[in-house]
This record gives structure tokens, C-alpha cells and sequence, in this order.
């Protein structure tokens, strides 16, 4: 879902260097397309802690609203994946 044709054959490979997405100057990562997928999400960390908006996804919008509904979960599982 949201997966450009163009784009959907580099998603397994792409890494954090090769995405190039830096913050602005209140350290918001905001992305519209990443590798083709619709994400339209904002991202930053404040006290440590990640934040993610909009904190409920719209399935239309944000991709990842199929697996996570909820910002919450999806930061969750991204704090359980660096535990393993």
C-alpha cells in the first residue's frame, strides 16, 4: 500500500544514510513519500522519548495505520525490535 513502482524494488535495501532526512530547525522530521510509501508522518524526540503525529494514523495517509493503529504501538514495537 502507498509503494510507488518506481520505488518498491529499493525498499529492502535502503538504509538510514541512503534516506538523507534531516530535521528542521525545531529537530521535526517530517516525510510526505519515503522510498515511494506514502507516510506523510512527523517525527521527533523530545526528552528522550519519540514522538510521532499524527498519533492516530489515517489509513489513507500513513501506511503503517494497517499494522499499527495507533502512534503509540508502532513506537512500542520499534523500542521491542532494539531490545532483540
Amino acid at each position: 500500500m502507498g509503494m510507488g513502482i518506481l520505488h518498491s524494488r529499493l525498499a529492502d535495501t535502503a538504509t538510514e544514510a541512503s534516506l538523507a532526512i534531516t530535521p528542521d530547525r525545531n529537530g521535526v522530521i517530517s516525510t510526505d513519500y519515503v522510498l515511494g510509501r506514502m507516510m506523510k508522518t512527523d517525527f521527533r524526540v523530545v526528552d528522550g522519548k519519540l514522538q510521532i503525529w499524527p498519533e492516530v494514523p489515517r489509513q489513507d495517509y500513513q501506511s503503517w495505520a494497517s499494522k499499527y493503529p495507533t502512534a503509540a504501538e508502532l513506537i512500542a514495537d520499534v523500542e521491542l525490535s532494539f531490545e532483540q
